[in-house]
């Protein structure tokens, strides 16, 4: 309730004040940090506008939204200039949030989106001005800036509220691979490279390979530990890569799968070829040259490079995944709208040890095969890791 009634202006007129004669107390060029707990937009925004005010340089923003967790970082030392018009504030609010999103490609929470953008004004100049008379410009501009009209579009959302949802761009060019698939692939790296390390060494590590807005969800590094991970026995309880997702292991279990593959097109009468010779794009195809199913074998849940595949798809497509691999998939669709809205239109997840029993399956035919996939469908539980 507090929170409700609180006035940001007026927080930003005290932290202006209190950073004012934090500058000037201490020599120039001296870096130093800040840390925002149970952060939200009227926060991040009266810290961020009163940092300005008080002419610090600003070096950057980490954030974990659903930690409540944000951390800043400044230099005491920045020139007194002119501050932008509010038609150029708006753009770099736009720029900023624009030029975040591209780098991550992926949808994110607009406290994010948010934080990018204001980091970007951050770096214009300053001008004679309140700070609640900045703060109200800062929220005309935003409203403005990241919306519909500016080149954004809101997913998922349940209110109007621009915390709701997810935030993305109206246009995007398709290319770089989205931050959760980066975050995957590097927690992989350090589990095989560096085996016995501990949960919060292998968190600093991706911290540090994703740094400021970058910083990876903590459940998003649960989520992939809990995949791929399993305790070493050693005295520290750190972590390892499972004996089953060793490259070699997953090597042979993908041929194991792309033979079961086309023994199971085979039984279904239906002939399997590869799409474009690659060993795991798969096409069965019947009678008349018609195609029904097009597949795809993963060992991992980096899901753009198959999303996003080149291939002409001409049959349903269906994904198949170490079972390990299925709560991570359905993190992934949680988080992504984007992706959630291609197995809404009919890609369709299939858990390895599902394929060996239909490879199995003596009365299986063509006719009851759609039936006998949903079986078993891959689903969501809590990561029972935590980080902190």
């Amino acid at each position: 309730l507090r929170r409700q009634r609180y006035s940001w202006r007026w927080h930003s007129t005290a932290l202006a004040s209190a950073l004012s004669s934090l500058r000037e107390a201490i020599p120039a060029a001296i870096p130093f940090f800040g840390m925002i707990s149970e952060v939200e937009v009227g926060f991040l925004c009266a810290v961020m506008n009163a940092a300005h005010l008080a002419k610090l340089d600003y070096q950057g923003l980490a954030l974990r939204p659903e930690d409540g967790n944000a951390q800043l970082s400044f230099s005491t030392q920045k020139n007194a200039n002119q501050d932008p018009t509010p038609e150029i504030l708006i753009d770099l609010l736009r720029k900023g949030s624009q030029a975040y999103l591209q780098r991550r490609g992926e949808p994110a929470k607009y406290l994010s989106v948010l934080g990018a953008g204001l980091g970007q004004t951050m770096q214009s100049p300053t001008k004679e001005i309140t700070p609640e008379e900045r703060y109200d410009e800062l929220q005309k501009s935003l409203e403005e800036a990241i919306s519909y009209r500016g080149g954004f579009l809101r997913l998922g959302a349940s209110s109007q509220t621009p915390e709701a949802g997810l935030w993305w761009l109206d246009e995007h060019d398709g290319e770089g691979v989205p931050l959760s698939d980066r975050v995957e692939i590097e927690l992989v790296s350090n589990l095989i490279n560096h085996p016995g390390s501990r949960l919060e060494d292998l968190d600093s590590s991706l911290c540090a390979a994703f740094p400021g807005l970058m910083t990876p969800s903590s459940s998003l590094v649960c989520m992939c530990l809990e995949s791929y991970g399993q305790q070493a026995p050693s005295e520290n309880e750190g972590w390892m890569i499972r004996d089953d997702d060793l490259p070699s292991n997953r090597r042979n279990d993908l041929k194991e799968i792309a033979d079961l593959v086309q023994t199971l097109g085979s039984h279904l009468g239906l002939r399997t070829q590869h799409i474009h010779d690659d060993p795991q794009c798969f096409e069965w195809v019947g009678n008349q040259g018609k195609i029904p199913y097009t597949i795809f074998l993963t060992a991992s849940a980096v899901l753009e490079k198959i999303f996003n595949s080149p291939l002409e798809i001409r049959g349903k497509p269906l994904v198949i995944v170490p079972g390990g691999r299925a709560n991570l998939v359905v993190f992934k669709l949680k988080e992504n709208p984007l992706w959630q809205q291609k197995v809404d239109q009919g890609w369709q997840f299939i858990k390895y040890r599902h394929l060996r029993l239909l490879a199995e399956n003596p009365i299986l035919t063509l006719k009851n095969f759609e039936k006998q996939l949903s079986l078993d469908p891959i689903t969501y539980s809590d990561p029972q890791i935590r980080l902190f």
